[in-house]
């Protein structure tokens, strides 16, 4: 039965026919696949400048360590330690201070403000904490350091 209608009308005969033909060459694609190389990631090498105790409530918590890079000076970072020289967080440039969580790959902002505030987040201290300049970890005039553990 369609082949009877397409033989009575065959502008609908040539129409279809030009359809199917054009519509074989009309999208022609060719796929090369590119290799996903990302870009190296920025490495700024940085040296320990100053250091400061985290004072709180009359007890040392933990220190404070400014690095600061030869290459790019504005992009200093404030490592916050405990008492045992562990890293536990820093605090960037502009401010943002971060905490490691312990099983987890990505920091925790922790918040954004001055750099006592952000030792204070990152620490957890209970109260607001003050810091005292201290000579840098392992120079001569830093004083020999008991063991925290009372």
């Amino acid at each position: 039965m369609a082949l009877s209608l397409l033989a009575r009308r065959p502008r609908l005969l040539l129409l279809g026919i030009g359809a199917f033909l054009a519509s074989g060459t009309a999208c022609t694609t060719i796929a090369k696949k590119r290799p996903v190389t990302p870009a190296p990631p920025l490495v700024y090498r940085a040296e320990p400048g100053r250091a400061w105790d985290v004072v709180a409530g009359g007890e040392t918590t933990g220190r404070v360590v400014l690095f600061v890079s030869k290459d790019s000076p504005d992009r200093s970072v404030y490592v916050v330690r405990n008492l045992y020289g562990q890293d536990l967080g820093w605090i960037d440039h502009l401010g943002r201070a971060y905490r490691l969580l312990p099983h987890q790959e990505d920091p925790a902002w922790v918040g954004t403000g001055t750099v006592a505030r952000g030792a204070e987040q990152i620490l957890g201290t209970k109260g607001p904490c003050t810091l005292a300049e201290t000579p840098l970890p392992g120079s001569p005039e830093e004083p020999s350091r008991v063991d925290p553990v009372r």
